[in-house]
């Protein structure tokens, strides 16, 4: 078991390390082939749709999101409180520089939680793509305060669908192989 244990985060480390040379390698033509975060993204976490701590359900309708470390927080019955769409949306801990790609119906936490979507005129951006690029992407860590400052003015690549679609695939097969590594072994 320990020999297990030993491999799994020799590859854990390995995976995470060569996250960053799949964006490295994104050749650009021309500097305007870049776009600032906070131009290509609205964010819909409206106040008037958070909800307090105190108010999460153990079961409810629909999925609480906050910026903690687990993807569910709590749930709630609340639909006034519900953001809807047809397209996943991220979610960004604006303390804790967390980002989760979440599919709607959900509802979301009170403090420090932003959710943003892909503006309409640039709809050719995925989504995945934009949220895997800002999981490798440094965010200082300034303790406990806001860290959407430094968030709105990151440069994001425009590159052809094509390149987009490969980046999924290839950040999507790390995360399963890092949840299939984390998955417990059970001896009978």
């Amino acid at each position: 078991i320990q020999s297990f244990e030993n491999e799994k985060n020799i590859l854990i480390k390995y995976v995470s390390k060569i996250n960053l040379n799949q964006f490295k390698n994104i050749k650009l033509k021309k500097e305007k082939e870049k776009i600032i975060f906070s131009d290509l993204t609205e964010n819909l976490a409206k106040n008037n749709l958070k909800i307090l701590a105190r108010d999460y359900l153990s079961v409810g309708q629909f999925p609480i999101i906050d910026q903690g470390q687990n993807m569910i927080s709590g749930y709630t019955d609340d639909e006034s409180k519900v953001i809807t769409g047809e397209s996943p949306l991220i979610i960004f801990g604006d303390h804790t520089r967390k980002f989760k790609l979440i599919k709607p119906p959900f509802s979301i936490g009170a403090d420090g939680v932003k959710v943003f979507q892909i503006k309409t005129k640039f709809k050719f951006i995925k989504i995945e793509y934009l949220y895997y690029f800002l999981k490798q992407v440094f965010i200082p860590n300034t303790g406990y305060n806001r860290h959407y400052k430094f968030l709105k003015d990151i440069e994001i690549p425009i590159v052809k669908k094509e390149v987009q679609e490969d980046i999924i695939k290839y950040f999507t097969a790390i995360e399963e192989l890092k949840l299939s590594v984390n998955k417990p072994i059970f001896f009978v």
